[in-house]
């Protein structure tokens, strides 16, 4: 065996075991139940409240104001905002305006810090949405432990809905899958958030929330608390309830956000829990190597592995799943080349500098 055939065997090898493991998760998990909905709940959304977010931000704000009449909405915006848009918000929510002179660059995380430092309550449960997802049923409102335990945050599971490109969205469904795998094991089996955390219904304790800061200079604010959660101590779970979110509008917006992911993460695992840094370098690593990118590889090796099959299946599963739902049945014949899409991402690492945001219209 030649020393590339011994690194794909060894990537097939721990990258299908992995899958295995995780696919456990998937049917030994249930979160508990209290059997009493809590009304101690906030939601908020930040957001750049520009016109090419509010298609997607209107049907956020219309299915939570009908799902949860009873509960408050906040949307974070940065100044100087266009009146316009804030004031068609307002018919929803309250607007919340992060001035100029706070610090760091306007996005996201900076956004829920200044909500943080000025609102937030002990005594309550926050759910962080993006502008383009939002809860698809309210069971999570059973599941949020005691105040005094020491699960302080959870996540969802993610679930696509289509935008304009049908590819993206068929690509898309292996979040569904890695939410029911491996982030059901990391969240839930081992309440601790290994792999991050999502920003699509983050739900955090509100005594968590004002006391540990948001990050606000980060690709991926979202994983870097995470992290500072696992570093304390603190445990989370997954949330029974689904979450919709907005699969990008095209191909290139989807290697952009997931470049930006990937590149983010690296910059971050430094400073990760070293269980992050083992498993996340080992998945991403592996991953790759197992992924239909390197298929023209294998071939001119000849290599077979029984574990290599179990790591397609993962991803062909998935992408057959967003076939069904999508209904674009012409996708079939192209399942090898969609398996090669989305690892495209690397390529894109060098042009990731900030925080990006894709089209949501």
């Amino acid at each position: 065996m030649s020393p590339l055939e011994a690194v794909f065997d060894i990537a097939f090898t721990v990258y299908g075991l992995m899958v295995v493991i995780a696919l456990l998760a998937y049917f030994f998990y249930r979160p508990r139940r209290t059997g009493a909905k809590a009304r101690n709940v906030v939601f908020v959304i930040p957001t750049i409240a520009k016109p090419s977010v509010m298609p997607a931000l209107r049907e956020v704000l219309a299915n939570l104001v009908e799902r949860f009449p009873w509960a408050p909405i906040y949307v974070v915006v940065d100044e100087p905002a266009d009146p316009s848009i804030t004031s068609e918000i307002e018919k929803h929510a309250r607007v919340v305006k992060v001035p100029k002179d706070f610090p760091g660059k306007p996005c996201k995380g900076r956004a829920i810090e200044y909500f943080r430092q000025r609102y937030a309550r002990p005594d309550m449960w926050y759910v962080i949405l993006d502008d383009d997802s939002y809860p698809l049923d309210d069971r999570f409102l059973e599941e949020l432990p005691p105040f005094d335990s020491r699960y302080a945050a959870a996540n969802g599971i993610l679930v696509p809905r289509p935008g304009r490109s049908k590819l993206a969205y068929i690509i898309d469904h292996v979040r569904l899958w890695d939410d029911l795998t491996f982030f059901r094991l990391s969240t839930s089996i081992l309440g601790r958030p290994i792999y991050g955390m999502h920003g699509e219904l983050l739900i955090i304790r509100g005594d968590v929330f004002s006391e540990v800061p948001f990050p606000t200079d980060s690709l991926v604010e979202d994983f870097v608390y995470s992290q500072l959660l696992y570093k304390r101590g603190y445990k989370t779970w997954q949330v029974s309830t689904r979450v919709s979110i907005k699969s990008p509008n095209s191909i290139k917006d989807l290697i952009r956000q997931r470049a930006r992911w990937t590149k983010g993460i690296w910059m971050e695992l430094p400073r990760a829990h070293p269980a992050t840094v083992a498993a996340g370098a080992a998945r991403s690593i592996f991953g790759i190597l197992t992924s239909m990118l390197f298929s023209p590889a294998w071939i001119i090796l000849h290599i077979t592995s029984t574990f290599g099959l179990v790591a397609a299946a993962y991803y062909i599963s998935a992408y057959v799943k967003g076939i069904f739902n999508s209904k674009a049945w012409w996708a079939i014949p192209m399942l090898p080349v969609i398996g090669m899409l989305e690892p495209l991402h690397i390529a894109y690492l060098p042009k990731i500098k900030t925080f990006t945001v894709i089209d949501k219209t």
